[in-house]
């Protein structure tokens, strides 16, 4: 089962810029939307965070606020919001990204 929680963070070794998201989760969430958050340096990188809607597998996009990124910045993904009856089981997220360096 999914949890909100930290689920892992890296440090950018280039510059570029975040194009967008690609998720999916093996059980869908029942009972409520899962939303995920990319934060860069502490701070969400979306104005709108990408989710998965009640009893669907796959994600809906996330609207950007922040694009650009820097060699040291600190990338960190999290989970927000889970299912309330099943949170979702077996969630991947990966963000597209163009190399700007």
């Amino acid at each position: 089962d999914v949890a909100v929680a930290t689920y892992g963070e890296l440090v950018m070794a280039r510059a570029g810029t975040f194009l967008g998201e690609v998720n999916y989760i093996d059980t869908a969430p029942t009972g409520a939307t899962v939303i995920v958050d990319v934060l860069k340096n502490g701070s969400t990188i979306y104005s709108t965070k990408p989710s998965i809607a009640v009893n669907s597998t796959t994600g809906t996009p996330g609207v950007l606020s922040t694009t650009a990124f820097v060699s040291g910045d600190r990338i960190t993904f999290k989970l927000t919001q889970i299912g309330s009856a099943e949170p979702g089981e077996g969630l991947r997220f990966t963000l597209k990204c163009k190399l700007t360096e």
